[in-house]
């Protein structure tokens, strides 16, 4: 699965989400981990753990639209903070 390939990237496939989600069952099946030591071991926030887990049950892995970053009111960036 190549999990010394780096950090996960935002978006994965969901056979990657299935495959890391087995991961952490196995970790605490066999081992007593809990969700959150083992998201950090692969290098994942927990929460988003948490939602891979929530969509797995619902058979709906990688069913979720990507988050978009809004932009600020009136399209124009953000002015540096002066001070």
């Amino acid at each position: 699965m190549g999990l010394n390939a780096g950090l996960v990237p935002p978006r994965v496939d969901a056979s990657v989400e299935a495959g890391l989600l087995e991961l952490v069952a196995h970790a605490s099946r066999e081992g007593g981990w809990s969700t959150r030591r083992s998201a950090a071991l692969l290098g994942l926030d927990h929460v988003r753990v948490l939602r891979w887990q929530a969509r797995a049950v619902i058979g709906r892995l990688n069913a979720a639209k990507p988050r978009r970053r809004t932009a600020p009111v009136g399209g124009e960036p953000a002015p540096f903070p002066t001070g």
